[in-house]
């Protein structure tokens, strides 16, 4: 189940580690056939997909469907789908 405490610890986490990827380093120079080079370059897109969903899990403040929020237990019907949402990573 989620709550706004344990969202924002986890946005602030990915946040961390987004920045740690800045400094990757591959050792293995080869091109083609290089897991190591594909796995540098597919894991920071990865973290900033799973950003964005914190970030949406986080400024949610209501449950519905899939979406459970521990401290906001009701539906917020006449607010759904009306905010604007705008952040940057």
């Amino acid at each position: 189940f989620r709550n706004g405490k344990s969202l924002a610890e986890a946005v602030e986490e990915l946040k961390e580690l987004l920045k740690k990827t800045k400094n990757i380093t591959v050792k293995s120079k080869e091109r083609a056939g290089n897991p190591e080079l594909e796995e540098a370059y597919r894991v920071p897109k990865m973290l900033k997909i799973a950003l964005c969903v914190a970030l949406g899990a986080r400024d949610r403040t209501e449950s519905r469907g899939a979406h459970y929020r521990e401290d906001f237990l009701k539906r917020d019907d006449e607010k759904w789908l009306n905010k604007i949402y705008r952040f940057s990573i």
